[in-house]
């Protein structure tokens, strides 16, 4: 890049800094009093907030915890279904569809088949969430290595109490039916 384009994109860079500075948060938060002191007091404490801002990392950590609580209801449903289809023949199934009339056999077979795909689907999620989206925020300072870790490890220990494996290793076969 030659010295006269050098100095424009610098001189753009300056014009763009300065043009920021002039935004309300950024007066508010540079805002100084004669003696150096912030003009206002919450200031400092929003700027540090700003730069350790806590809740992406937060946010993951509660999008763990509802996936969690939805492979829980998921899988109490299944069984609720698989329980109403193993019922014997001359027992009256109980369950309700979503218009409020008798379910069958089938209809609960169904809907077993459809709850027990939708924790694969949360299994999933769960996961990818885990391993792209809150580890990627372990940066050893706001968020360690060691709680990315512990978080991990109590996650795996509620879907092992549920009866699934956070993290297989292997990878079985799914026969066609």
């Amino acid at each position: 890049m030659d010295k006269y384009k050098q100095k424009r994109v610098a001189e753009e860079q300056k014009a763009q800094h300065q043009a920021n500075m002039e935004l309300p948060i950024n007066k508010f938060l540079n805002a100084k009093n004669e003696d150096g002191s912030y003009q206002y007091p919450i200031a400092e404490r929003l700027r540090k907030y700003f730069i350790n801002n806590p809740d992406p990392i937060l946010n993951d950590m509660r999008m763990a915890n509802a996936l969690l609580h939805e492979l829980r209801w998921r899988r109490t449903q299944a069984l609720k279904y698989y329980a109403a289809y193993n019922q014997p023949d001359d027992v009256e199934i109980e369950l309700k569809n979503k218009e409020g009339g008798s379910m069958s056999k089938g209809d609960c077979f169904l809907s077993y088949i459809a709850e027990t795909q939708s924790i694969h689907m949360v299994m999933a999620k769960l996961r990818e969430h885990i391993t792209s989206n809150l580890l990627g925020k372990a940066d050893g300072t706001i968020f360690t290595l060691e709680q990315a870790n512990e978080f991990i490890l109590k996650i795996e220990a509620k879907v092992k109490e549920l009866g699934y494996t956070l993290l297989p290793d292997t990878v079985e076969l799914i026969e066609p039916l």
